[in-house]
């Protein structure tokens, strides 16, 4: 169900065009452009961003999107401007030689990856010079896991902690008892 409603929150979004706050364009190639995520207005979910870019020279366009949580859930996506020039996109947690996962546009003119992750992300896109692309990015609202909790009241807790205490020892204090009896028995002569 998530998936097919973040699809098309991204299908639409392209169709009718994206408000210019989510979309950024890359800037000094040397530096990582920073990606400021902008929250979605209800009933959708999640933070987006998305960004038009132009691929100059040898070197690729690399940007970063910081302080992701691993209850979050990520949809990266990157679309070719012309199925001609495919682009590629490299997922990196440290360095930018790392490549988690990515890969190129391909036929398709299009490259869709799901994770989830802890911290920052580095996100690097490559190709032929003068090679255009939107590279979109949603991550969900967090969503943690429910847990049992960790300290409950003793009268929830099936009986008082005192009593299972004193039952384990004195089990343990009979097995003792029967084991030296036992050894000791065993030596005398008949």
């Amino acid at each position: 169900m998530r998936r097919s409603w973040v699809g098309g929150i991204i299908a639409l979004a392209l169709a009718l065009g994206v408000p210019s706050a989510l979309v950024g364009q890359p800037r000094d190639k040397a530096v990582a452009t920073d990606i400021r995520l902008i929250e979605l207005d209800e009933p959708n979910q999640g933070s987006m961003a998305m960004i038009d870019g132009r691929l100059e020279g040898g070197e690729p366009d690399r940007f970063t999107l910081g302080n992701l949580s691993i209850f979050q859930p990520v949809k990266v996506s990157l679309l070719a401007e012309d199925v001609g020039q495919p682009v590629r996109l490299a997922l990196g947690k440290f360095d930018w030689k790392e490549d988690f996962g990515g890969a190129g546009t391909g036929s398709a003119g299009v490259f869709t990856k799901e994770f989830k992750t802890q911290g920052d992300l580095l996100l690097s896109v490559s190709g032929e010079a003068g090679a255009g692309y939107r590279l979109v990015i949603w991550a969900g609202d967090e969503l943690p896991p429910e847990m049992d909790p960790v300290i409950v009241p003793a009268s929830e807790a099936g009986g008082s902690g005192w009593m299972k205490t004193a039952l384990i020892a004195a089990g343990a204090l009979a097995l003792l008892a029967g084991g030296w009896f036992f050894m000791r028995n065993r030596r005398r002569p008949a």
